[in-house]
């Protein structure tokens, strides 16, 4: 068994360090955007304490008046 091992070790050296380069990739971007996604949400309740929300949002909507045709 280690012979075989050793075998395809030596034969697909570079294909085996490529794969790792991929996966440490792709794991790192997911580490690194999580982070941010929690960076983003502890500003966002920071932004939120000290700013924070109106109780009620008063909307209006105003539109000029027609004139009836008679």
């Amino acid at each position: 068994m280690k012979g075989m091992l050793s075998a395809i070790r030596k034969k697909h050296y570079k294909l085996l360090i490529s794969v790792a380069v991929i996966a440490s990739l792709g794991f790192g971007m997911t580490a690194g955007l999580i982070c941010g996604y929690n960076s983003l949400k502890c500003s966002l309740e920071d932004y939120v304490s000290s700013y924070g929300y109106p109780d009620a949002v008063i909307t209006t909507e105003i539109t000029p008046m027609r004139q009836r045709t008679a």
